[in-house]
């Protein structure tokens, strides 16, 4: 019975007895055709880290020394140094 199904489709015109390919979706990783990320992977590990690293210097001397000023100053300062530093390090 099959055969002649498909036969009879054949006669009447139909050519593509296949279903309709489904549409693709772009992966989440990947950015559209034509754009291009903001900042590069590297460079937000390197700044994310960076300032990982301020907070936690800026946390550590707020802790010891109990002065706001001296801890946001101390936290820029290791984040500002800790950006050539990393940039070095990380390839």
């Amino acid at each position: 019975m099959q055969v002649n199904a498909l036969s009879g489709a054949a006669i009447a015109g139909v050519t593509n007895l296949q279903p309709p390919a489904q549409p693709t979706q772009p992966t989440s990783d990947s950015p559209a055709p034509g754009l291009q990320p903001f900042l590069a992977v590297r460079t937000a590990l390197i700044l994310l880290t960076s300032a990982f690293f301020g907070v936690v210097f800026g946390i550590l001397t707020f802790l010891s020394m109990a002065s706001v000023a001296g801890a946001v100053l101390a936290g820029l300062t290791a984040t500002g140094t800790t950006i050539p530093a990393l940039h070095n390090l990380i390839r």
